[in-house]
């Protein structure tokens, strides 16, 4: 779009990055530019400036605040009424303060959603206008988190699934949708935030804050503006740019989340025959911790065992007596693991090699008798992965296109103990585990009433935890469900706490309660949401500001930085916060949060000792799959949600959801194996995968 003779209307536009946005604008042919900020911005002296330049008539200044939604839709009406019409909008005001978060949240997200559908009932030509542009400010952050602010990663994560979500509709609005994302940018609110820790979560440590500052490179908000600028005249539909260290503004792509699926975990070993084998295969030394053979036997199996965040893995030389083996007992947690899957694996070889008490470990097997269980392993093999159950805990080995070096190496040695063997198959299982169990631990689950939340809390009870408070709604069906469930696994072990998690009172005090009765905590699963875009408030109310809140209520009791043990906060997020949903960019947007705040938040393991995982289920039988027409947002009508549902994939997943207990199910899985961080997709009722989240690229 031509930007000559174009009236413009910008947030937060008397300061930053803002206001040489509408300098830039009218030098480069704009006819005016509404500025809208807070009565304390200085929002005078900026048109006053302005009017230097480009004389008298080009720029006002309307007091608002983008958080009001009312002081918004009034400054948008006095707009139209000051110049006749709006060309574009562009969506900049913004804080950056985790500390005092939820006025964020309010400016930061609300501020564009309630902006950007001013915009459309404006501009939109199904609302009989001419068409326009939208530009929505995101940040780099909001590509790739961040440590340093995983709140205001969340609202800016927000801003691009919000918008991205909108562009399938320019045909019927007329209305491009663009995203900024800015890097580092030398405004008062960046200059705040990073020199000092009082805009931040009380976890920045100095270590992680000197390490993520000392990589980034900053830029002038003049430079900003001309990337808008370009964007403006140059981007099309939907189109992202990225404008950082003071470098030309490129468009990025952001990848499907098919293509961010992490492989299964390999490990390659290496064997000890009677000339003394050496290894055959060293991976490169940044995919992969390498074991070196210059160790005891004893030492490699424990550091084996105990690396919990290794990728790959190479063992080399390994051979182990039995008669050690009690003393790796005291030292890992894996050998009742190993022990039993041995045991489990009786029946294919021999049940005498076994005391009756299956207390004792078997000397050894015979080169014979370890080549044909090799080979029937190798059998089960012939789909791409094998899938070997243990009490419900999974086991995936990636295929390879070469025999199995086990096989060579068998060829030549002279024999091998059965424990080697299963230690091949069961390590992968060591490194995975984290968490080893659920096991007497302490849980809470909110929206547990019904639906995922629900069969999530069956799950863990069924998989050995001790209690489980079910936090939701005074209800029905909230009693109903803690009465089944205190009927199946005993009263003692489930609770019913009810609670309006978007209360703040309410859920502070339900939390101390939950503490207090259980005697601590171990397991948070942050489960409740809605999907109704209608409600903007709502919506993120529950699928995100309840989120945040009860993941910082859980990193306060059980964080070690606060004196607690450690555990896990689990937050269910969905697909639709992995890219575009166009049927519910409200809902859309409010997942993507989550992604962002839980990949940003993940770093700070070392000091809390809280894994954070995040699920992401796609289309599931629940309450929420009944979508509602009306609950959508007003140019979203019947037509279009016929149209989506008429497209190939939408009908390979709407008509045929997922169930809500396999999504349960491959969440406990994730909570027994997951890694801090990981981020698991789970969709059309087939084995629930980790991605992870990639650096953005150009375009």
């Amino acid at each position: 779009m031509e930007i000559q003779g174009k009236t413009v209307l910008i947030t937060g536009g008397a300061n930053g990055i803002g206001y040489c946005t509408a300098r830039e604008l009218l030098r480069n042919g704009a006819k005016a530019v509404v500025i809208i900020d807070l009565p304390d911005s200085n929002g005078e002296n900026a048109v006053a400036e302005l009017e230097k330049e480009f004389g008298a008539n080009h720029a006002i200044f309307l007091v608002g605040n983008v958080a009001n939604a009312e002081e918004l839709t009034a400054c948008f009406e006095k707009a139209i009424e000051s110049f006749g019409t709006l060309d574009i909008v562009i969506n900049n005001a913004g804080i950056m303060n985790d500390a005092e978060w939820e006025p964020m949240v309010d400016i930061n997200y609300k501020g564009v959603v309630r902006g950007t559908i001013l915009g459309l009932n404006h501009m939109g030509k199904h609302k009989g206008g001419k068409g326009g542009i939208i530009v929505n400010m995101s940040s780099i952050i909001g590509l790739q988190g961040n440590p340093l602010a995983p709140i205001y990663a969340g609202t800016s994560f927000a801003v691009v699934g919000f918008t991205s979500s909108l562009q399938t509709f320019y045909e019927k609005t007329g209305v491009r949708v663009l995203i900024i994302c800015p890097g580092l940018t030398t405004t008062g609110m960046a200059s705040k935030y990073m020199s000092s820790k009082v805009y931040a979560m009380d976890l920045l440590d100095d270590e992680t804050a000197a390490k993520e500052m000392t990589t980034m490179e900053s830029q002038s908000p003049e430079h900003v503006a001309i990337a808008i600028v370009e964007l403006i005249e140059k981007g099309g539909n939907g189109a992202i740019f990225v404008s950082e260290n003071n470098q030309p503004a490129y468009a990025v792509q952001l990848p499907s989340y098919t293509d961010l699926k992490i492989s299964c975990t390999k490990i390659t070993f290496d064997y000890c025959g009677p000339n003394g084998t050496t290894p055959h295969y060293s991976p490169p030394e940044d995919e992969l911790k390498q074991l070196r053979p210059r160790k005891t036997y004893k030492q490699l199996i424990v550091e084996a065992i105990n690396s919990t965040q290794a990728k790959e893995m190479t063992l080399n030389e390994i051979a182990l007596s039995f008669a050690e083996l009690p003393d790796l007992t005291t030292k890992t947690n894996a050998w009742p693991m190993l022990r039993q899957s041995i045991v489990g694996q009786a029946e294919d070889t021999d049940k005498d090699m076994f005391d009756k008490d299956e207390s004792s470990v078997p000397p050894c097997i015979t080169l014979q008798r370890l080549q044909a269980m090799m080979q029937q392993l190798l059998q089960q093999q012939k789909e791409q992965h094998l899938q070997q159950q243990r009490d419900q805990q999974l086991l995936l080995l990636q295929d390879s296109d070469e025999e199995w070096p086990i096989i060579k190496a068998l060829h030549t040695a002279e024999h091998f103990f059965l424990f080697t063997i299963f230690l091949i198959f069961n390590l992968l299982k060591a490194i995975s585990i984290i968490m080893d169990n659920v096991e007497n631990k302490t849980a809470i689950v909110t929206g547990a009433g019904s639906g995922i939340g629900y069969h999530i809390t069956e799950d863990l009870l069924r998989k050995g935890v001790k209690k489980v408070a079910i936090l939701d709604l005074p209800v029905a069906r909230s009693y109903n469900a803690t009465v089944t469930l205190q009927e199946k696994f005993g009263k003692e072990r489930v609770s019913f706490f009810p609670t309006d998690v978007t209360n703040l009172a309410v859920y502070n005090e339900t939390f101390k309660q939950v503490i207090k009765a259980f005697n601590g905590l171990d397991i948070l699963v942050n489960n409740a949401g809605i999907c109704n875009d209608s409600c903007i408030e709502q919506t993120f109310a529950i699928n995100v500001v309840a989120v945040i809140r009860g993941s910082l209520l859980a990193l306060d009791y059980i964080g070690k930085h606060k004196g607690g043990k450690g555990g896990t906060i689990v937050n269910i997020a969905s697909m639709a916060g992995l890219g575009p949903f166009y049927a519910c960019p409200v809902y859309c947007s409010s997942k993507h949060a989550v992604v962002g705040f839980g990949s940003s938040l993940e770093r700070s393991y070392v000091k809390t000792g809280v894994r954070i995982l995040t699920m992401c289920p796609g289309f599931t039988e629940t309450a929420m799959l009944a979508h509602d027409i009306s609950k959508n947002l007003d140019f979203i009508d019947k037509d279009f949600i016929k149209f989506l549902e008429n497209t190939d994939e939408i009908q390979k997943n709407i008509y045929n959801p997922q169930s809500a207990v396999h999504v349960a199910q491959s969440t406990v899985m994730a909570i027994q194996k997951g890694k801090n961080g990981s981020i698991w997709v789970i969709d059309r009722n087939e084995p629930a995968y980790p991605i992870k989240l990639r650096p953005y690229n150009a375009a």
